[in-house]
This record gives C-alpha cells, structure tokens and sequence, in this order.
C-alpha cells in the first residue's frame, strides 16, 4: 500500500525589522516626557515603546508600560504622561507588517531634578561676586555681581565686555531660557554708576520687570525719576533702586514646530515652539482655544490641547492686536 503526505503552504518570514536610532528622552515638565528616534528602515511599518518606572528598560516592547503602535504608527517621536520626581527607563522597537518586534534601544530620563545650566558673567572678572543676588520669573533670570567694576552706564542688550574704572559699581544680568537653553539677555548698569554704588545686592524680577537694588548709592535725591537719572552725591549710601523694563515689540509671531506632533489627546500638554510669541498670546488648535496657555516667552508656549476629532489639527497663535501665525504647522490627534 502507498501513502502520500499533504502539507499546508508555509509561509516563511523575513527577519524582524533593524532597530531604530539616536533614541533620546526629553522632559518638557515635571510630568511629561518626549521620546524620539530615527527609524531603522528595511521592513519597519511602524513602532512601539514600553516604558516602566527604575533604571531598568522592559525586557521588550510588550512589557511594561506599553504605548502601542496602534497609537504611536509611523511616527518617530512620542509624548509621554509620567509621574513628577521619578526615574524612568524606555525601550523603543519597530514592527513590521507581519507583527514581528525588534530587539529595540533604550534610554533613560528623570523628571526628578538636574542641572539644566551653568551661568556665568560675560566679562567676568575677580571678586565681581556674580550671584550674590539671584531671582527667577519663569523663564528669565537675573543675576546680581555688586562687585563688578565697569565704567558703563547704559543697557547693553546681549553680551558685553566693559572695562574696569569703576570699583564695585556693580551690574545685574539678565539670562533667557529658549527650550532648554539658556542665553545672555541684557547687561544692565545703574544710569548713574559710580564706584562703591554695590548696584546688585538686590535682585527681583516679575514677568517684564526687573528691580535691582544699590543700597550704598550717594545721591541727594528725593523723588522718583521716571527714566533715567544722573544725580550728584551729596548722602553717601542713601541707597537707590532701579525699575527695569523689558519692551515687547509688535511681531507677527510664527510657529516653527510643536512636541509632539502626533498621538494629540485633549488634555496633552503640547509645546509650541516659534518666535515672536507675546505674553498674552492666545492659540488655537483646528480652530479651538486651547484649554490652557502658558507663554514661557517669546520663542515657547505649552498648551494643554482641546477636545478635537481625529487628524491633522492646525496650530495658530495670534498675539494682542491681531496678529495671528502661520498656520501650516499642525497637531495630528
């Protein structure tokens, strides 16, 4: 007797996809993080991240806390929720259309506290005591060097590098933050600096505003002076205090990117990144007001993002007066 085998057709699959690259973790706040990476190419279709509190990535993309690729597709970037103060580990894979995961890359990111900047005077010199007094309003700081000696009595906007035939007239110094980084602002002298005037004891600053103090300044005023001042000395350390005010210009604003730009949820803190963005700046997301706005300055604003249907959704910021932005960078929900 014969006997024959029949066999159902096998399909052989292909190699799972390379692994993505450059992955790295930003936080945006204290509870939100943004991962990104470039894709590997050859099979990959989309990708998928896990995520677990530690140092320790997840085994793979299946353990852990897992954003799926039904969420996150072909982007390459990801926003993700997490808990203030805490230490995660993520891994990142890519899949293919038959559903095979590559071994993934990790990296790690904490929302705990880190050193984000080291600042320094630009024409810092000995015993100039730059951070004797110190003050921040959200994304702008102030720094106070009583000991600096320049001759200088105007408002250099940027860096400088004045001389020295002034002792201890002292200057202030104001640092902007840009996303996660920070720039020399503005070099602020008294408009009446002369040595031993100590200008930069004190530091205060709210939103525009900046207020620096010169408790050992000698004039014989006794009123305000709206501007500047050039008074004699005739009360030594009578003490004075300088207002300082930060102008807004009339710019159109424009919108240059936003983090992240896919997998948009209402109630997602989106960052907007651009220029010309003003203090009271209003944005629209596919023509929705944000359910919040915070305007960290003029090149970055987080909005919490609205209730909005699925797809692209445009982002607009329009400041006081009418001025609106470009439209043509969006928000895909």
């Amino acid at each position: 007797n014969a006997s024959s085998c029949a066999s159902d057709d096998i399909t052989l699959l292909p190699a799972p996809p390379p692994d993505p690259s450059s992955f790295t973790a930003t936080v945006d706040h204290s509870t939100q993080i943004t991962l990104s990476w470039n894709s590997g190419g050859g099979t990959t279709d989309k990708f998928q991240v896990a995520y677990q509190a530690g140092s320790t990535a997840p085994a793979d993309c299946e353990s852990g806390t897992v954003v799926s690729h039904t969420t996150i597709g072909s982007s390459t970037s990801a926003a993700i929720t997490v808990a203030a103060a805490t230490d995660y580990a993520f891994r990142v894979c890519a899949r293919d259309t038959y559903g095979q995961f590559s071994s993934g890359v990790t990296t790690t990111a904490t929302t705990g506290w880190y050193q984000e900047a080291y600042l320094k005077a630009s024409n810092s010199e000995s015993n100039d005591l730059f951070g004797y007094s110190t003050a921040i309003s959200g994304d702008t700081i102030v720094v106070g060097a009583y000991g600096e000696d320049s001759t200088q009595t105007t408002i250099t906007n940027g860096t400088t590098s004045a001389g020295n035939g002034a002792i201890s007239s002292g200057a202030a110094y104001v640092f902007k933050r840009t996303g996660n980084a920070w720039t020399q602002e503005a070099y602020l002298k008294a408009s009446n600096s002369e040595s031993s005037d100590f200008f930069g004891c004190s530091t205060a600053i709210s939103g525009d505003t900046i207020v620096v103090g010169a408790y050992r300044e000698a004039s014989t005023q006794t009123t305000i002076t709206n501007g500047t001042t050039s008074a004699g000395n005739g009360a030594d350390q009578s003490g004075a205090a300088y207002v300082f005010r930060r102008a807004e210009t009339n710019s159109t604003p424009a919108v240059t990117s936003v983090t992240p730009n896919t997998g948009g949820t209402s109630g997602m803190n989106a960052i907007i990144f651009g220029s010309g963005f003003r203090k009271d700046a209003t944005v629209t997301i596919g023509g929705t007001a944000c359910t919040s706005t915070t305007v960290q300055g003029p090149n970055e604003i987080i909005c919490t993002l609205p209730s909005k249907s699925a797809g692209a959704q445009a982002i607009v910021v329009t400041n006081p007066g009418g001025s609106a932005s470009n439209s043509n960078i969006s928000v895909t929900y």
